[in-house]
């Protein structure tokens, strides 16, 4: 397993959520209303849809991919986990508190998920005491990614202020269609035209030019 301090990992989150509460302040709503679970539950399944699976390095059986959605769900969980997933008591702590797979088969499916190529998740830890270094934190990098993007790009698009902004209709499709295929999300200045274009390559199986996770 690729090891990040936990502090860093913490430190990632911490930021996370200050960019989800300024896109709330500059939208003058509500974190629902920028973030909403319905927006939520749409990325928790593109991450986990069969058209992810086989380009990542989630794994074949059902048992890896079981363990998967049950990580993705615990990221998820609610506005401000924006990816993350707090840790208490390592490996065996982890497999208690999502209910699937024992301590053994969380430490190969994350020494899978962050080394594979693509790495899927990030892992942070920090030893107790004069302990060893136990596992505290798990970041899905590219799910972070796309919480913030439609976040924000609802915060725009709620509270204009002169800028131009995507349509509902391009916050809710891209983000999907971006992360069944591994995309990093586009720029907040993308134009209506362009989006409209990336969502129409990415429907016709084409990969618009920008950087994924490979």
């Amino acid at each position: 397993m690729v090891e990040n301090s936990a502090q860093q990992l913490e430190d990632e989150r911490e930021k996370a959520e200050q960019r989800l509460v300024a896109a709330a302040r500059r939208a003058q709503s509500s974190l629902a209303d920028v973030l909403s679970l319905p927006a939520r539950r749409q990325l928790a399944e593109a991450i986990t849809s069969e058209t992810f699976r086989p380009n990542s390095a989630v794994g074949r059986t059902s048992s890896q991919q079981e363990r998967w959605e049950a990580l993705v769900q615990a990221s998820m969980k609610s506005s401000k986990s924006l990816g993350f997933v707090k840790i208490k008591d390592g490996t065996h702590g982890l497999a208690l508190q999502l209910g699937v797979g024992d301590q053994s088969t969380w430490s190969r499916s994350l020494k899978k998920w962050s080394t594979g190529n693509p790495r899927i998740i990030d892992t942070g830890t920090a030893a107790e005491g004069r302990g060893r270094p136990q596992l505290q934190i798990v970041q899905i990098p590219l799910l972070t990614d796309w919480l913030l993007w439609v976040a924000e790009a609802n915060a725009i698009r709620l509270n204009p202020i002169g800028r131009d902004y995507l349509w509902e209709s391009h916050i809710r499709e891209l983000p999907v269609l971006g992360i069944r295929k591994l995309l990093t999300p586009p720029s907040l200045d993308i134009s209506r035209a362009q989006a409209d274009r990336d969502i129409a390559a990415l429907k016709q199986g084409r990969t618009p030019t920008r950087r994924s996770l490979r």
